[in-house]
């Protein structure tokens, strides 16, 4: 008896990279709140905030469209928080050269939610949090 083998063919699918937002100060030495502005209780919901909304975004954004692929679809971010006059402060964007855009920020978070205590706390209820405050 003769046997007939087969080889299995597969379809080559295309090459894809996951998006990305690397919030590269979250834990470490320079970590977000290393500075201390935040107790415990503050620097938890802000963490859930921050985490969630780049959650989001990444749900959002499909590709960042770099043509250098050298940036790996991925967008860095340092967050901090500190002594600033309203919500928060982008700052120091870097840009590929290859077409212009932005591939990481710094971005500072106000510290105590003063003037816009409100919309710190429809942030933090819409997302189903049972804590209610993030500033002092």
């Amino acid at each position: 008896m003769r046997r007939i083998h087969r080889l299995a063919r597969f379809e080559t699918l295309e090459t894809r990279c996951m998006l990305a937002i690397d919030w590269v100060n979250a834990v470490g030495a320079n970590a977000f709140n290393s500075n201390g502005v935040f107790n415990s209780q503050e620097e938890a919901v802000a963490r859930e905030i921050i985490n969630r909304a780049i959650d989001d975004w990444e749900a959002v954004i499909q590709s960042f469209n770099y043509a250098d692929n050298t940036l790996n679809d991925t967008y860095t971010l340092n967050i901090n928080a500190g002594l600033i006059a309203g919500r928060g402060v982008t700052q120091n964007f870097q840009f590929s050269p290859l077409d212009n855009l932005p591939f990481s920020a710094d971005i500072t978070l106000d510290d105590n939610g003063t003037v816009q205590q409100a919309d710190w706390n429809v942030w933090i209820n819409h997302w189903g949090n049972t804590l209610t405050r993030v500033g002092v």
